[in-house]
């Protein structure tokens, strides 16, 4: 007797099938410091990429989106999407260090970086930080990466100084890396 043809079952179906990858920052270089900054940059690192991530899946014209980048135009839209693209894809592909030195800080610093560079300089500030939350570590590797990856500015500091430049001047918002790091909630 010929056989019928069997529908092969979910479980084949399925062994056949690739998984999609889920994207993930690659992990980060340190140099210098004690092996508790060394975790704790490490940490820095994931965290402020997964609100990298969180931000590109939170933008959208919203009241949110208001306070910190101020009136929408898809000009301004399109353009704060890109930088934050621009992070989420340089940490993916690019190894990133940091300097946990304090080489070359000044007082009452968090980190500094230079555009299109793979190194970004922790502070004491960044040390006094929390892990997550405002102002903390976080936040600070997001500001950081949008100098590094997507040529932000520091025209304004502080959240005060950042809801003040969305209302006052939105195209400056946009460049301005707290407003990035206040929006991605760090």
């Amino acid at each position: 007797m010929k056989g019928k043809a069997r529908k092969p079952s979910l479980m084949t179906a399925l062994a056949g099938k690739k998984k999609p990858l889920l994207k993930a920052a690659l992990p980060s270089l340190t140099s210098g410091g004690t092996a508790t900054k060394k975790k704790a940059a490490l940490r820095a690192h994931a965290d402020g990429y997964d609100l990298t991530v969180k931000a590109l899946t939170t933008l959208k014209d919203n009241a949110h989106y208001l306070e910190w980048f101020g009136a929408h135009s898809t000009k301004r839209f399109t353009k704060v999407k890109a930088n934050y693209t621009a992070v989420q894809t340089r940490m993916e592909t690019i190894r990133f260090t940091y300097n946990l030195t304090g080489h070359g800080c000044g007082a009452g610093v968090f980190a500094y970086t230079y555009k299109g560079t793979s190194t970004i300089w922790f502070c004491s500030q960044f040390w006094a930080a929390p892990p997550k939350g405002t102002d903390s570590k976080a936040g600070t590797v997001v500001h950081e990466h949008t100098h590094s990856d997507a040529s932000t500015d520091d025209i304004q500091y502080g959240q005060a100084g950042a809801r003040n430049l969305a209302a006052s001047d939105p195209n400056d918002a946009i460049r301005n890396a707290d407003n990035h790091e206040y929006f991605a909630g760090g």
